[in-house]
């Protein structure tokens, strides 16, 4: 069976329901009917306060789920918190309803190689996110469940403060895309590059710049902005979570990354998704249980300014080697077809634009338990080929770990090492041998004796 080209929205005629509330007076076959036009119907129905708001939407969902409701606690507490959700509610339904006009074929292309660049007004977009919100969406064939925001609307969470985090984001949103959508210059596009060849010749090391940090921020310095890019430590399913891992956050507390879930099947091997031109809303320090949130980004007065940092901001999802479950001795991390996997993986990414610089945490070093001496250095690899700078953002506790690398470097450029001197040394038969921890070491001391 050949994967699916298009992703069916909720305003085409085949998406069919049953009307069990007997909304559509005319209709005879209560079990064919056409959601849409029940839909309509729904939010025709008055909003004077956020139980009602809670009340609509749980309607579609009874009507879209056959007769399943859900728990809406945590979202009702944060829409009774939220100044004007009253007033902005006439603008969701007005942006929810225009879907058949911006949107005519009724569907939107899922990324292939055949079609790898979708680009979208912020006026679609945001109509696309409300529907995320008003949960009329059906799962892509490749997931279950993550298509929408409902899995944020219960009081009980797995995590405190993640999901109050992003809706509150995405309310930060909707009290502001009345302005957004207006400017129909700006784009976001959803782009997905394909890397099957690596470039072999030999590049100089760039020396890569870290960034030390007191704790993980989503500051405006580390999210690709103005001509830069930063890396998402994506999965192979991109997206948005319940959680705080720093994929989830980064597509969390910026709507328009959200529709990812809807066009980007899994991620390959040989495959990344670039994201340009989605605002964040909110900025966020710490993560995982720690996270919290400073503030919204900062709104410049000058209004080309503040397009030009943003309209061009440039995310690189990557996907790392899940090691967490290899088996076998040595480092999983140093397999020949694993170094070059990951160098493929990063090489794409910075290769798909000129960018000043590349920003990078542990990418693949947290729950894929990849080693992150051994990361730092396939990144430094591809960023050279590239021909960028490679910012690596230590927080306070990897400042040893960032004092080391800085050390490595100094070293490694001093010698006038390419890239493909410094991959062939990875890729040494000892060094697969190598513990967690052990290749910083290892470099230094194989330097040192072919010096000799």
């Amino acid at each position: 069976m050949s994967a699916p080209r298009h992703y069916t929205l909720p305003s085409s005629p085949n998406i069919k329901c049953q009307d069990r509330f007997s909304l559509l007076e005319d209709e005879e076959d209560v079990y064919e009917v056409r959601f849409w036009d029940i839909f309509q119907v729904i939010l025709q129905s008055p909003v004077s306060s956020a139980n009602q708001i809670i009340e609509i939407l749980d309607t579609i969902a009874v009507t879209l789920r056959d007769g399943q409701t859900m728990d809406y606690g945590g979202l009702k507490q944060v829409l009774e918190e939220w100044p004007n959700i009253l007033q902005l509610w006439p603008t969701l339904v007005q942006m929810a309803l225009k879907m058949p006009e911006l949107f005519p074929g009724d569907c939107i292309s899922i990324l292939t190689t055949e079609t790898p660049v979708l680009m979208f007004s912020r006026e679609q977009v945001c109509c696309l996110v409300v529907h995320q919100f008003f949960c009329t969406l059906r799962a892509p064939v490749w997931q279950d469940g993550y298509q929408d925001f409902d899995l944020w609307y219960s009081k009980e969470q797995p995590h405190d403060r993640a999901a109050t985090i992003y809706l509150n984001s995405l309310l930060t949103y909707f009290s502001r895309c009345a302005t957004l959508v207006q400017d129909g210059d700006w784009k976001v596009s959803y782009s997905l590059r394909v890397l099957n060849d690596a470039d072999q010749r030999p590049h100089r090391l760039i020396p890569l710049e870290i960034v030390q940090v007191s704790e993980v921020s989503t500051c405006e310095d580390l999210v690709g902005l103005s001509g830069n890019a930063c890396v998402v430590s994506a999965n192979r399913y991109v997206g948005f979570g319940q959680s705080a891992t720093q994929e989830e956050i980064f597509v969390g507390t910026c709507p328009e990354a959200c529709p990812i879930v809807l066009v980007t099947p899994p991620l390959e091997d040989n495959q990344v998704l670039i994201v340009k031109g989605a605002e964040g809303m909110v900025e966020t320090e710490g993560q995982r249980r720690d996270i919290r949130v400073v503030g919204p980004y900062r709104q410049y007065p000058d209004v080309e300014l503040h397009q030009d940092k943003w309209r061009n901001r440039t995310m690189l999802f990557m996907d790392a080697l899940e090691l967490d479950l290899a088996e076998g001795d040595g480092l999983a991390d140093l397999l020949p077809a694993n170094v070059r996997r990951e160098k493929m993986k990063a090489l794409n990414a910075f290769t798909s634009g000129e960018y000043g610089s590349v920003s990078v945490g542990f990418w693949g070093c947290g729950a894929f338990n990849g080693d992150a001496e051994v990361k730092m250095l396939i990144l430094w690899c591809a960023a050279s080929a590239a021909g960028t700078t490679l910012r690596v953002v230590c927080d306070e506790g990897q400042r040893k770990f960032g004092k080391k690398l800085e050390d490595v470097v100094g070293i490694v450029v001093q010698k006038a090492m390419t890239a493909q001197q410094l991959e062939s040394i990875l890729l040494l038969k000892e060094a697969g041998q190598l513990a967690k921890g052990e290749m910083f070491s290892f470099l230094m001391d194989h330097m040192s004796s072919t010096q000799q």
